[in-house]
């Protein structure tokens, strides 16, 4: 009975495991392409901005590209607000 019991247990820590590693996978896939999503925002984004700048004091230059993914939230934030304050006028 307690050979049962423990091929038991050791069955359902092997679903875990594989439902675990499973999940984490697709978390890690999730964040790849978010990544890559906030990377292709972030190049827009500086495009845009440089184009409105055109014939003006440039008021941006770009920076390295950010290694973190918070970074590049970090960044691709900064540059929206600029484009906001561009627009709005408030440069």
């Amino acid at each position: 009975v307690m050979a049962d019991e423990l091929t038991n247990i050791r069955a359902n820590l092997q679903r875990q495991n594989r439902d675990a590693q499973s999940a984490l996978q697709d978390l890690l896939s999730e964040r790849e392409q978010f990544r890559h999503e906030m990377s292709t925002t972030q190049k827009l984004l500086e495009d845009l901005l440089v184009s409105l700048q055109w014939g003006r004091q440039q008021t941006y230059a770009p920076a390295p590209h950010p290694c973190t993914t918070t970074e590049l939230v970090a960044a691709n934030l900064k540059l929206a607000k600029a484009i906001i304050s561009h627009l709005i006028g408030n440069t």
